[in-house]
């Protein structure tokens, strides 16, 4: 295993390799998450999957998994009651406290999404505000949190992290092969981000390579390749071993296989976009299904969202209001069990392009997009999304 280019299965296991030298496989990943809890204080679960080889460090644990999870060794890295750590699946809609939309300015603004949230109050609010780095639509850089930073990869050749405490300084990642923008994210095991694809800014040329984000900062280039060259994609986590890819323009749709370690080319989009493309992983009573949604352009059509049935490999139009489109620019972000659409743009009475100021969810009995919460305060159009977690208490006051 190289320094510089990583296996995929082997950044899932905390970075290295683990080899059985008389020592039980569980107490070595139960080490590796104890090593882990020294740099990042809000690990105390670690779980081994023995059939796919792989070692979790988790912040909590999840009960009442699925037949598939007991055959795992799993336990506690820390001192922590083990009653205040696991959560049931009803439970996980509260994990995201708010979100935040990241402006063309790099100004960050925050919204509530749970009515205990301490964003719910405005000065809090203001006071929680940081900038990162601007958001230019044309060369789109990828965004995500990693721990208590969001960091902005791609328009250089490397990576970006600011911290939602301004007063402590950021750190900067090189490790791209070009100055990549347009690059979907998916976030895998420990924390880490798996970066793929995008399109070399220059030379406009689509790359076919993946790299990995380590909850470290560090970023790697990996022995995968994209299935196919992409200048507009985007990747979801379907399971802890499967990941879903859609190559918007052309409506190819791969999910990788952590346990075979190669794309598998899957039933593609029944319609696809050629402006952009957005996608969301849901769950119906534990059945997941990707939701995908996009653009077609001023001169395209407006439909559904389009819904992939993982257990059947179908695709479906979403079954509820026919007439409904979500707002232009907008992202989709998974809450709970379900996925809600935030951002964006919409039509007014008065035929006027406006800023949306609602929060959707998909409801998975009928399949409409409803209205969830009360008004945004502060509502934005065009810019990256991201959902917050409780754990990180972005808008508590500072005491």
């Amino acid at each position: 295993m190289s320094g510089i280019l990583w296996t995929f299965s082997s950044i899932l296991l905390l970075t290295m390799c683990l080899v059985i030298n008389a020592r039980p496989i569980g107490e070595i990943c139960r080490a590796n998450c104890t090593d882990t809890r020294e740099r990042d204080t809000k690990i105390n679960y670690f779980t081994y999957d023995p059939t796919h080889e792989e070692c979790r460090c988790t912040g909590n644990c999840l009960i009442d998994r699925e037949e598939s999870a007991k055959g795992e060794v799993a336990g506690l890295v820390s001192d922590q009651d083990p009653s205040e750590l696991c959560v049931t699946e009803a439970d996980v809609e509260e994990e995201a406290d708010a979100f935040i939309s990241v402006l063309e300015s790099g100004l960050v603004q925050i919204h509530p999404l749970s009515e205990d949230s301490y964003c719910n109050n405005n000065a809090n609010r203001e006071a929680a505000k940081f900038t990162v780095s601007k958001y230019e639509e044309k060369n789109r850089r990828a965004m995500f949190f990693n721990n208590d930073q969001v960091v902005s990869c791609g328009a250089s050749r490397g990576c970006d992290s600011y911290n939602i405490v301004p007063e402590i300084p950021g750190i900067s990642s090189f490790g791209f092969g070009a100055s990549l923008v347009n690059i979907s994210s998916v976030k895998v095991f420990n924390g880490n981000t798996w970066l793929l694809g995008g399109i070399d800014k220059h030379t406009n040329k689509p790359s076919t390579d993946t790299y990995m984000y380590l909850s470290n900062t560090q970023l790697l280039k990996t022995e995968i390749e994209m299935p196919q060259p992409m200048t507009m994609s985007c990747s979801a986590e379907i399971s802890d071993s499967h990941y879903f890819l859609v190559n918007g323009l052309s409506g190819d749709c791969f999910i990788y296989d952590v346990a075979e370690r190669r794309w598998i080319s899957i039933p593609g989009l029944l319609s696809p976009k050629s402006e952009e493309v957005l996608c969301a992983v849901a769950y119906n009573n534990g059945d997941p299904l990707v939701i995908v949604d996009g653009w077609m352009g001023d001169e395209g059509k407006d439909e559904p969202s389009q819904i992939f049935h993982v257990a059947s490999q179908t695709w479906s139009f979403a079954p509820g209001e026919t007439n409904y489109v979500i707002p232009y620019h907008s992202a989709l972000l998974p809450l709970g069990n379900s996925v809600i659409s935030v951002g964006g743009f919409v039509i007014d009475e008065t035929g006027q392009r406006v800023m949306n100021s609602w929060v959707r969810m998909y409801d998975l009995e009928t399949g409409n997009w409803v209205k969830r919460g009360p008004q945004l305060e502060d509502p934005n159009g065009g810019a990256v999304h991201l959902l917050v977690s409780k754990s990180l208490e972005m808008c508590k006051p500072k005491t």
